[in-house]
Formats: structure tokens, C-alpha cells, sequence
């Protein structure tokens, strides 16, 4: 642990360049298609950073099927917490029937969590390499609000994947 001094210290000098990975993968079993803009956005900052001294590669990290194990935690965690609830019956229509399909994803969620460990340390892997991992976090424009108003749980799910397929990992 730091002392209140050595902080000090560090912040008044420059620091060291960092080890950048720039990243456009969409994880596996995404529908996503990344826009052209949010792309050139990404690598815009990359030229940024390595103009500013920093060593940046093109490098993916290893996620592997981290996404399918993020989504069958997310569902099954919607129907913990729609099991919590007083009334359960005043949830919107949608969020119950994402909770009565995350009760079929107990099996795949508990596998999930079983090879957490071993997830982690594999996408974590390139830290041995990086020290960070740049990429998009939409892959288009964010969505209109009301856009999947009086759609349904599979419909919206579905939807809402295709714009954020980077942040489950």
C-alpha cells in the first residue's frame, strides 16, 4: 500500500507511457455488427493515445464464450430478484418474462459461475501483456427511448444485444 508521500510523488512526475490493446471483437454468439463511426471513434483515440507516447497494438483479448456465460447469469439473476419482490405481479410484463425465461437459465448460469475462475484468468490474460484494453462500448448510435416500447422480453433482449455486445465482458 502506497504511503500519502509516495503519491504524492507519483503524481507529480510524468507517467510511465502505457501498453494499449485496441480491440473491435464482438463476443461470441453476438448478432452485433459494429458501425463504421463507432469504430473510427475507437481507433481515433488509439492514434490519440500513441501520439501522446503511448505504445498501442491491435490485439484482441481472449473472451471466448464469456458473453453466452454473461447472459445466462443476467437472466437468471433477473429471475432471483423477480422472486424477491413483494408483489411480483406488478412487474412490468416484460421483466416477468424475462424472469420466467432466466428460471430455464439456473443449469447454464451455475455452469457459469462453476468456471468463473477459469474465465477470468484466461480474458485477464492479456493483462500480462497490456495495461489496458481499448475498444467500443456501443457497437451503433444509443437507442431512441420508447424504442422497444410495448415489445416483448425476447424481442428486446434481442434488440438491445446488437447495440451493447461489448459490455458483458
Amino acid at each position: 500500500v502506497a504511503s500519502g508521500e509516495q503519491l504524492v510523488a507519483a503524481a507529480a512526475g510524468d507517467p510511465p507511457p502505457l501498453r494499449v490493446a485496441l480491440s473491435h471483437r464482438i463476443p461470441v454468439g453476438s448478432t452485433a455488427r459494429l458501425n463504421g463511426e463507432w469504430r473510427r471513434a475507437a481507433e481515433a483515440t488509439a492514434q490519440l493515445l500513441a501520439s501522446l507516447g503511448h505504445e498501442v497494438v491491435e490485439r484482441d483479448p481472449p473472451i471466448g464464450p464469456v458473453g453466452l456465460n454473461v447472459l445466462a447469469r443476467y437472466l437468471d439473476g433477473v429471475a432471483g430478484e423477480a422472486g424477491c419482490v413483494a408483489y411480483p405481479e406488478r412487474l412490468e410484463r416484460r421483466t416477468r418474462a424475462l424472469a420466467r425465461l432466466g428460471r430455464t437459465m439456473r443449469r447454464p448460469a451455475a455452469q457459469a459461475r462453476h468456471h468463473e475462475a477459469r474465465d477470468a484468468a484466461r480474458v485477464n490474460a492479456i493483462f500480462d501483456d497490456v495495461d489496458v484494453v481499448l475498444g467500443p462500448t456501443l457497437a451503433k448510435a444509443p437507442l431512441a427511448i420508447g424504442r422497444y416500447e410495448g415489445r416483448g422480453a425476447q424481442y428486446t433482449l434481442n434488440g438491445v444485444l446488437r447495440w451493447i455486445p461489448f459490455n458483458g465482458v
